[in-house]
Parts: structure tokens; sequence; C-alpha cells
């Protein structure tokens, strides 16, 4: 069960929501991702006043949050949401936040997670980061830690949508490709000059050349080697296409 004290604080009441100024002035903490059209964090925690103290603190940094009060609430809504940020309480009752993650790796997701406890065992914090946890936090955490975190997050969250991105792009740019041009580009691919990728496919040199520059001309570039790099944001290390088409992968 997770711990209610979240927040260090200096003074009495340990379990603020937001801490206080480090110096006299209207200090107000900068927004960790302004943009409009931010996701929400998603705050999982069995511990109410866990829950309703990061909603606050949040919420005064200009972010939206969406809390569940177990593991099993999160996946049982999970179609639903759109990716963003996961604070993740390690120990609650049922499914805790290890078998969690377990769950979404399984899944492919790979949304950026923050894991706090009350505990600090390094053993924990070890298969959490194994598991893709991008911080640590142990409770009670200060403000700064959980900023940096969720700076850390959104930053996490774009690098991964950007190459979700460019991953859809590819695969619309290779869909345009001809069985032929397909099989010629996946043959290519492995290094095989013009003269050899004939032979392989039987056809001519010259119709190996020509399916080769209308499908250069189709991904918009202008040589193999780009085509690879093009591959890559589908699948790293991808050696051949996509097989949409091609019997030659």
């Amino acid at each position: 069960m997770g711990d209610t004290t979240v927040f260090q604080s200096p003074v009495t009441d340990t379990r603020i929501a937001q801490p206080a100024p480090a110096h006299p002035g209207p200090v107000q903490p900068a927004p960790v991702h302004p943009a409009k059209s931010s996701p929400p964090v998603y705050v999982i925690d069995d511990e109410s006043d866990v829950r309703r103290s990061l909603h606050f603190l949040l919420a005064t940094i200009g972010l939206k949050s969406w809390p569940f009060a177990s593991a099993q609430d999160f996946l049982d809504n999970f179609a639903g949401l759109e990716p963003g940020p996961v604070l993740l309480d390690i120990r609650m009752p049922a499914m805790g936040g290890l078998e969690l993650m377990t769950v979404m790796r399984e899944r492919g997701v790979k949304w950026p997670i923050i894991v706090m406890s009350a505990h600090g065992d390094i053993k924990v914090a070890v298969q959490a980061i194994k598991l893709g946890a991008i911080e640590f936090l142990e409770k009670p955490f200060g403000y700064e830690a959980l900023d940096l975190s969720l700076r850390a997050a959104f930053a996490h969250l774009a690098h991964v949508n950007d190459r979700v991105a460019a991953g859809n792009a590819a695969r619309a740019a290779f869909a345009l490709l001809s069985p032929r041009e397909a099989d010629v580009i996946n043959v290519l691919m492995r290094g095989m000059p013009n003269k050899t990728a004939a032979h392989v496919l039987d056809l001519s040199v010259r119709t190996v050349e020509m399916h080769r520059a209308n499908a250069l001309a189709k991904l918009q570039v202008k040589s193999i080697a780009e085509v690879i790099r093009l591959a890559s944001a589908i699948e790293p290390d991808m050696s051949t296409i996509p097989q949409y088409h091609t019997q030659y992968a």
C-alpha cells in the first residue's frame, strides 16, 4: 500500500500539494509542459490523499491529471486513454506497480513511467528501470524532483510520438510501391548491384534500373542508403522493406 506522505515540506503538514516558495515573493512554478494540447498525467496510487495532492499540484503548474485507484482500474480504461506520463506507485493491493509495468511492456506500450515508492528499495528501483521506468521517486519527494521527472517524461513522450509519426509516414511511402518495385528495392537493400539483382529476379538490368528509379522517386529519396534509413523508421536495423508485396524479403 502506498504512503500518504507525498511531498517534502519545511512546514508541519507534510502532505501539502504545493511546496512553500524558497524565498519571499510571488514566485510561481513554471508549467512543465505549456502546450495547450498536452496529454494528462496519469496518477496510479491506491491512497486517495496521494491522488488528491498530486492532482492539486499538477493543476497549479498547468497540467491535467487523471487519477486511478488501482492498476486494474487503469488497465480497464486503457483503451480510451491517450499516451501520457504515468506516476505509478509500486506497492498497491492486488496488482503492484511492477506487475502493471510488465503488462504494459508485453503490450508494447512505451509511455513514460515515473515510479513512486515510500520504500527506497534499490532492487525494486533496478527492476522498475529495467521494465522501462524513466525515474524512481522516493516518497516524500520535493517539487523540484517531480518537476524534473515530468520534464523528462514529456521529452520522452515527444520523442516516441516523433518516431511513431516517422514510422507511419515511412509505411505510407512504401505502400506506394508496386509489387515489382518492392521486389527490386528489397534485393538492392541487401547491397547487391543492379546486375546481380537482375539475375536474382530474372529480369534485365535495364528493367531493374527502371524499377529502381521509379521506387526512389515514389519514396522521395536519391539512394538505396536513404531507403534503408527510411525503412529503419519503421523497424530499427531493418534490412528489407515491409512485406506489402514482395516475395523476396
